[in-house]
């Protein structure tokens, strides 16, 4: 009897164990697995297609856990072999908006999740960790993720898609919020494709197609954005090809077919803002820059950079911390976005800035706007 009752102990315990993985899968997927079938669950165009006024959002970029430790020893190109401070950052930056009101509406984190490149032994056990911080997310912020070249590897493969889209969900993929449509592109596919070609030419097909539907729809979308990693440019559409920008002949194609789009949908003044932010352990090591204009039919961009200069500006860091009370209601961009930004580490020091992460503010003023960081 002993033994039989021991048995049906250790039978129970294992039907336990089999219910919390369960219960683990199902909350995965409602957190990190949203984006299927390139759309994304609860952000639909049928539950949000109308405008429905002003909110927020919070753009993300580049928590790349791994990365500090690798940085100070001089050998970025390891996978990072410690990344307990990275994931204290992304502790405060979760604890920061968690505390936001108004609720943003949604959190995208713009690519490179972790540092660790497809294959690293240490990739698993660092996305294992950035999802254990960003599960304590308040469950009413959607999480929307990017990849990165960090998260498909520079020339990305079959393989290295199939595993991220496993992890995180689609590569690319659209969804609705408060009226406003949202483009999410992988934009490795447009930087180094040679692996890959058919899951490059998918997303072209993909792309074009929505680009043709939403600009043929009425009533048209209050903004259109697009989200990805690598920016188009970083100071103007005719500078060189770099490592941190895309190539010019597959910028101006994409710019080309963004103005088209964007002329075919109303004539609009767009304006074209760069948001430079880099920062380490507290200190930036390279000034923001910020430039407006106003253009009738361009599209507009706010991109955030890591270009790793080491360069510090210790007036402009103290600005910054200054302004720290009132990110809520700085300017970035007359009519279409309002919010302080702030790029992945410069809330080391400063957790005030809820670092990681930009707040946006869209209104009821239409505009084209691409979201980015560099790689």
């Amino acid at each position: 009897m002993v033994r039989k009752k021991g048995k049906e102990e250790e039978r129970e315990k294992e039907r336990e164990k089999g219910r919390e993985r369960l219960e683990l899968m199902a909350g995965e997927e409602e957190t990190f697995l949203r984006a299927k079938h390139r759309t994304f669950s609860g952000l639909t165009e049928a539950a949000e297609r109308q405008w429905s006024g002003p909110f927020c959002f919070i753009q993300a970029a580049d928590p790349q856990l791994g990365l500090m430790k690798a940085w100070r020893d001089s050998n970025c190109d390891s996978d990072g072999d410690e990344w307990a401070e990275e994931v204290e950052l992304t502790k405060q930056a979760v604890e920061a908006v968690n505390h936001l009101r108004p609720r943003p509406r949604f959190m995208v984190l713009c690519g490179d999740l972790v540092h660790a490149l497809p294959g690293s032994s240490y990739k698993e056990l660092q996305e294992r960790d950035l999802k254990a911080v960003l599960t304590g997310t308040d469950p009413s912020i959607p999480l929307v993720f990017v990849s990165g070249n960090h998260d498909l590897g520079n020339t990305p493969t079959p393989s290295s898609v199939e595993q991220y889209c496993k992890c995180w969900g689609d590569d690319y993929f659209s969804f609705w919020v408060g009226g406003v449509f949202c483009l999410v592109l992988n934009s490795q596919f447009f930087f180094d494709a040679m692996a890959c070609p058919e899951l490059s030419k998918a997303q072209e097909a993909w792309l074009e197609e929505q680009l043709s539907r939403v600009t043929t729809m009425e009533p048209k979308p209050k903004h259109i954005l697009v989200f990805q990693h690598i920016p188009l440019y970083i100071e103007s559409p005719n500078e060189e090809d770099d490592y941190f920008n895309l190539q010019k002949a597959t910028r101006k194609r994409l710019l080309d077919r963004f103005k088209q789009a964007g002329e075919r949908k109303s004539r609009l003044k767009l304006k074209e803002l760069h948001i430079n932010s880099i920062g380490s352990n507290g200190e930036p090591q390279r000034a923001p820059e910020t430039k407006a204009e106003s253009h009738e039919g361009k599209l507009g961009f706010v991109t955030c950079l890591n270009l790793w200069t080491r360069f510090r500006n210790r007036m402009f860091w103290s600005w910054i911390k200054r302004l720290c009370p009132l990110w809520e209601r700085s300017s970035l961009q007359r009519g279409s976005c309002q919010g302080l930004f702030a790029s992945k580490l410069i809330i080391s020091t400063y957790p005030d800035l809820a670092g990681h992460r930009r707040a946006m503010r869209i209104n009821g003023s239409p505009c084209w706007c691409t979201l980015s960081a560099t790689n």
